[in-house]
């Protein structure tokens, strides 16, 4: 798997990927810690995660050739390791058992995600009512309560 993926160094502040953007790899954390965050439908930008040593990211698009679903940042210098499509495949032949492995972690994934625009839903939706309630407010002097 190492000899088919690629060392790549990111220092602080540094993207990795952007939401949306294609890719066909996923990234194993070396050493450092980057950060991912998600922009929700009002625009606004949610922390997803930190990951560090030992934790993957990407895995989403690899295993279902989407688009990113989450932009990443090096929060500090860090060194991944890219792996493509290719070597993963090679070695799910050899060890078909990880798959099971990914696909349960690519479920979770989904899940925080499709929580956190659940989540961002119902604030954008109290912070609508909230402007709402004051522009109406002033408008009927006072009399809508809340």
């Amino acid at each position: 798997l190492v000899s088919d993926s690629h060392l790549e160094t990111y220092g602080p502040g540094e993207l990795v990927m952007r939401e949306g953007d294609e890719g066909d790899s996923l990234f194993l954390v070396l050493s450092g810690l980057v950060s991912v965050w998600k922009q929700v439908e009002d625009g606004r930008v949610l922390p997803v995660a930190d990951l560090g040593e030992g934790q993957v990211f990407g895995e989403m698009t690899l295993f279902l050739d989407a688009p990113r679903s989450a932009s990443v940042r090096a929060t500090h210098e860090c060194q991944l390791l890219r792996v493509d499509r290719g070597a993963i495949s090679a070695l799910l032949e050899s060890k078909p058992q990880l798959l099971e492995s990914f696909a349960a972690l690519v479920a979770k994934r989904q899940a925080e995600l499709e929580s956190l625009s659940q989540q961002a839903g119902h604030e954008g939706a109290r912070d609508l009512l909230q402007v709402m309630r004051r522009l109406l407010i002033g408008a009927l002097g006072g009399k809508l309560s809340g």
